[in-house]
């Protein structure tokens, strides 16, 4: 569907229920229906003077106190009723009192008690078939009104009373029930706006909105509460004078909704509810006060011309129900303004036309505030969300900070006790050794002694330095500490370590570990194998998710079955069983193999099993110890 069509479909849908509200409000009679049309005005039953007059018909006393004013009717029927008849008068300004044929029908409340308000109430009179006559009946209507009041007498109908009850009943909840929920309803959503605009200052259209939604609920008291809580004339200014600081308090949020903010000319328009109120007390009835409502129509006029102009220049359909409210409004406002309020229908409709405008454009505003709360709420989301990601990065940054606190903390420990190592014990033993070679004397024995030592000192303070599970930096280590010594006995070192991937639980015990492995097997190949070759490898297996460790030779063999018994085969066991590895030792005439199967993934107890083994007290963790040979 295009914009235009969009746009004409909603000025006419806003028409028809513009067109259906007045025509609700002032119905036609039925067909069959009788309507007294013409009545003399007379002082009192009785009185031949009088006036003829046109019904509906308004009047004015200009008494100081209250004034009553009788309506004479003569009419035939075209037989005489079999069932009941009533008598529907749709309002009546303000009390009213009925005889037929010299009997009293009824009255809408006592005359003298106080005047009542009936000026929007539908009244219904039933009067027994007996009072009826075909020809000549006489029908006699007071009604009585005070100064500040305007006297009315609308068309009476007469017709069948089941006909005329249903007329009865639907006036009685369009003028009376509708406007008193519609008078609820915006009090309600006055209130509100009210506290919403109270704490949104910086939004003035929800204090404009509740304004003139709480002062519209209180002008509809005045068609529908009957007896007033005031005196009627402070009673008669205050609803006049609410419903255009209604009308104008509208006014000044359209202008504000649509981004215009008001001019001079709207600060005029305060006057309307100052001068609705004077006319309706002190000029009832008068030319000054039929131009207070005509202003009163204008302005809802404008209100409805800016309302509806705004709906048609909208770009969003959501925007182009605009349209919607202000036909309706200026469909009801022209109207109005086109019978100077003396229908009986006419102001009737503005009560229900003007708060149906309020309320959609307080729903719109509380949608509006309520779209606003889902993006906040969204924005605290977002914000909740990076509050926890930065602490939970603040706290991450915290424990990092304080690991590497605690690793710089025990690096310093461990180069103190590395330098302490190697400048005393270390500088003991080389000069122990290097005093043995000078003195002249042999003994080789002692000499070797020493160079384990050295060479057992020089392992232990490589297990310190901090390797960040890299194990081919152990594995370069070991080779830059062996190879010399291997290439001084004659053998020749092949080297095959791939990359392979960090292990986390490479602690100084289990580095420890692993370099007493591979020291031990290449110290039983320089004292048993006579080998020529010794070969050195490492390579990841990712089906198993193991590092395979391999050390051989092509020296001798040796029989099993003799080293068992040998503490060198029980120490490497227990130090494999500390890493969680697998240790397989094989020999035979082509030489020797020892295969150390470490795990590539993190096992929770390497590394106090691997603290343990450090100091070899026994305890055996890990895999079940496989049937090796050991040279010893």
């Amino acid at each position: 569907m295009s914009s235009t069509l969009q746009r004409m479909t909603l000025i006419l849908l806003a028409l028809a229920l513009a067109l259906a509200l007045l025509g609700a409000l002032d119905p036609s009679p039925p067909e069959q229906t009788l309507r007294l049309q013409h009545a003399r005005l007379i002082p009192a039953p009785g009185v031949a003077d009088g006036v003829a007059v046109v019904l509906p018909h308004r009047w004015s006393s200009g008494r100081e106190d209250r004034a009553v004013a009788w309506y004479q009717f003569h009419f035939d029927l075209p037989a005489i009723p079999e069932r009941p008849l009533a008598i529907y008068l749709p309002a009546v300004g303000e009390n009213a009192a009925l005889y037929l044929n010299g009997e009293f029908i009824g009255q809408a409340a006592p005359f003298g008690e106080g005047v009542p308000r009936m000026h929007a109430k539908p009244l219904l009179f039933p009067v027994d078939p007996p009072l009826w006559q075909a020809e000549g009946n006489t029908l006699f209507i007071a009604v009585e009104a005070t100064p500040w009041q305007r006297g009315l007498l609308p068309t009476p109908w007469i017709d069948e009373e089941f006909v005329l009850a249903g007329v009865h009943r639907s006036q009685q909840f369009l003028r009376q029930s509708l406007v008193r929920f519609l008078g609820v309803a915006s009090l309600v959503l006055g209130l509100v706006l009210a506290l919403v605009w109270a704490n949104r200052r910086s939004e003035p259209d929800y204090g404009w909105l509740a304004l003139a939604a709480m002062t519209w609920s209180v002008a509809q008291a005045q068609a529908t509460i009957t007896m007033a809580p005031l005196p009627g004339a402070a009673w008669d200014a205050l609803t006049a004078g609410a419903l255009g600081v209604s009308a104008v308090a509208t006014l000044g949020f359209v202008l504000r909704f649509i981004a215009r903010p008001p001019r001079r000319a709207y600060h005029l328009a305060w006057a309307l509810p100052v001068l609705m109120s004077l006319a309706t007390v002190f000029y009832p009835g008068s030319t000054v006060e039929a131009f207070s409502w005509l202003l009163l129509s204008v302005l809802l006029l404008t209100v409805a011309a800016i309302l509806a102009h705004s709906g048609w220049i909208a770009a969003l359909p959501a925007h182009r129900l605009l349209l919607l409210p202000g036909v309706l409004l200026g469909s009801v406002a022209a109207h109005a303004f086109a019978a100077e309020r003396v229908a009986a229908g006419a102001t009737a409709a503005l009560l229900v036309a003007l708060p149906l405008v309020i309320i959609a454009l307080s729903w719109k505003m509380l949608q509006r505030f309520i779209e606003s709360l889902q993006v906040a709420e969204l924005l605290n989301i977002d914000l909740d969300r990076l509050v926890h990601e930065r602490t939970v990065a603040l706290e991450t940054q915290f424990h990092r900070i304080r690991a590497l606190e605690r690793e710089q903390a025990i690096a310093t420990e461990r180069e103190r006790l590395m330098r302490d190592m190697h400048d005393g014990l270390g500088g003991h033993l080389v000069s122990t050794l290097a005093m043995l070679e000078c003195s002249g004397r042999r003994d080789d024995a002692i000499a070797g002694s020493i160079r384990n030592a050295l060479d057992d000192l020089r392992l232990l303070i490589d297990s310190l330095d901090p390797v960040d599970g890299d194990l081919g930096a152990v594995l370069a280590m070991f080779r830059d500490r062996m190879e010399p010594r291997l290439q001084a006995a004659g053998l020749r070192l092949e080297w095959d370590v791939r990359e392979l991937p960090e292990l986390s639980y490479l602690s100084p015990a289990s580095v420890l570990s692993i370099l007493r492995i591979l020291q031990e097997c290449v110290a039983n190949v320089l004292k048993h194998a006579a080998a020529k070759t010794i070969r050195i490898s490492a390579r990841p297996d990712p089906g198993a998710e193991e590092i395979i460790l391999d050390i051989s030779d092509d020296g001798r063999g040796f029989d099993p079955a003799a080293a068992r018994n040998g503490r060198g085969l029980h120490n490497l066991q227990r130090r494999a069983n500390a890493l969680a590895a697998l240790l397989v030792i094989e020999s035979g005439d082509a030489g020797s193999r020892m295969t150390l199967r470490l795990p590539a993934v993190n096992a929770t107890t390497v590394a106090s099993a691997a603290t343990d083994m450090a100091g070899l007290d026994g305890t055996q963790v890990g895999r079940p110890e496989p049937v090796p040979g050991l040279r010893q």
